[in-house]
């Protein structure tokens, strides 16, 4: 009795539901490795820099994954973080290409899903930072000190008050 090739790769389709090597060694399991339209490789340090702007008026993005890219201008090259919050898109600026590394943008990233994950914004927050770092800074002992000459300048004549501000 003699069986067909064709019905003996039928016959191993249905049992393994791979393809035999020597019918289609092409298709005997899934490709690895192999980066599909919905997994994109994440940037790389040459791809950055050999990225330039493409002439398109709001500029060019190129995606890191979780919300991080690149936004490509004409001034330069910089790392944005989509995000959302209380149903409204968001994003979140963490620096200029150069000056910041690869690594800190996705570190940062992840603090900002930390922050999402506890209720809070991750754009109010660093608002709320800058804002208490520009009034540390406005305390300095000479920010002080002025204050002071300002409120008792009215104690002290011209000559010494011109005097004592040099």
């Amino acid at each position: 009795m003699r069986v067909s090739l064709h019905l003996i790769h039928i016959a191993l389709q249905q049992i393994t539901s791979t393809y035999c090597w020597y019918f289609c060694w092409y298709m005997a399991g899934p490709r690895r490795n192999v980066p599909t339209l919905r997994e994109k490789m994440a940037l790389t340090d040459t791809f950055i820099r050999q990225t330039k702007y493409s002439g398109k008026p709001p500029g060019d993005k190129h995606s890191d994954g979780g919300g991080l890219h690149i936004f490509v201008q004409p001034s330069g090259t910089y790392w944005r973080l989509s995000y959302r919050f209380d149903g409204k898109q968001k994003s979140l600026s963490l620096g200029v290409y150069p000056a910041v590394s690869l690594a800190a943008p996705r570190k940062l990233r992840e603090q900002a899903r930390e922050q999402l994950a506890a209720g809070e914004d991750p754009g109010a927050i660093k608002k709320a930072t800058r804002e208490e770092s520009k009034r540390v800074a406005s305390e300095t002992f000479e920010a002080i000190g002025r204050l002071w000459l300002e409120k008792t300048s009215a104690r002290r004549g011209p000559k010494t008050q011109s005097r004592v501000r040099s």
